[in-house]
Order: C-alpha cells, then structure tokens, then sequence
C-alpha cells in the first residue's frame, strides 16, 4: 500500500494540495477528498482519482489561484475534459495542461456569462493546419455544453 498523502491545503471539496511521504507537493482530485479534511489529514491513495505533480511552484500557484476562481463544478468538468483528451489520443498531455485549460475555460465561460462574444479570427487556419485537434476540441466543446448552462 503507498504511503497516504498529507494535506497541505484544501482547495475545494474534490481537489487538494498534499505532500507525498518525503517527496513533491502535489494536487490530488477525487469525489470528495477534501470533505472534512483539515491541514494534516491523511489521504489514501485509493481515494484518489486523479494525481498530478506541478514541479513548476509558479505553476502550483497559479493552479491555487484558479481554484479560488472558478465553480468547483466546472474545475470537475475541465478535468474530466483532460481524462477524454488524454483517452482520445491514447496518451498522457503535460501536466501543465490542468493550469492552461482551466485557465482558458475559466476565462471564456466568464466572458460568455458576461454576454462577450468570442471571436476567433484564426478558426479556419487552425482547422487546416490541425484537422485531428479541432475535432477533438469540437467534441470537448459538445461535453461541456451538455454539462453547462451556456453554449
């Protein structure tokens, strides 16, 4: 059995900041690992369902940043968008693409809220030069106007 995680921080009902056993901080999600959790806690690791390191301590931040930010329920969506990606292409995406998604989906959900139209003056070049990705960005896009209340 691994040893279990310690809590640093909770972010938030499903994702917290912990420390492996003499190694990273790192972010653990799961269906409600951080309920009731306090700095301290202990975590199994079979409570865990998604794990990822950021070694990067601006990324660490900026990731805590966002959390502050955004609906838990939407972090939840863009993870579970990460795990679709990650399964259409049949391998593992840069951990730094938790900060940079969430980031850009934060972003054009609150700008959609707000009534801002999104513009992408670049759409049918970025269709041409990567056929495969915008599909695949497409679908995304359909998972999360089934889970959100704006398209």
């Amino acid at each position: 059995m691994h040893d279990p995680y310690i809590v640093v921080k909770i972010l938030n009902n499903n994702v917290v900041v912990a420390q492996e056993q003499g190694k990273n901080e790192v972010i653990l999600i799961g269906k409600g690992i951080g309920f009731g959790k306090k700095k301290g806690a202990h975590i199994d690791a079979e409570d865990v369902d998604k794990l990822f390191v950021l070694a990067n301590e601006h990324q660490q931040e900026e990731y805590k940043r966002l959390l502050d930010e955004i609906d838990e329920e939407l972090i939840a969506l863009i993870e579970e968008a990460v795990t679709y990606i990650q399964t259409a292409l049949k391998q593992r995406l840069d951990e730094r693409i938790h900060v940079a998604l969430t980031d850009h989906i934060g972003f054009a959900v609150r700008r959609m809220k707000q009534g801002i139209d999104i513009q992408n003056p670049f759409l049918l070049e970025t269709e041409a030069m990567f056929p495969s990705e915008y599909a695949l960005a497409k679908e995304v896009v359909s998972l999360m106007n089934n889970h959100l209340d704006i398209p």
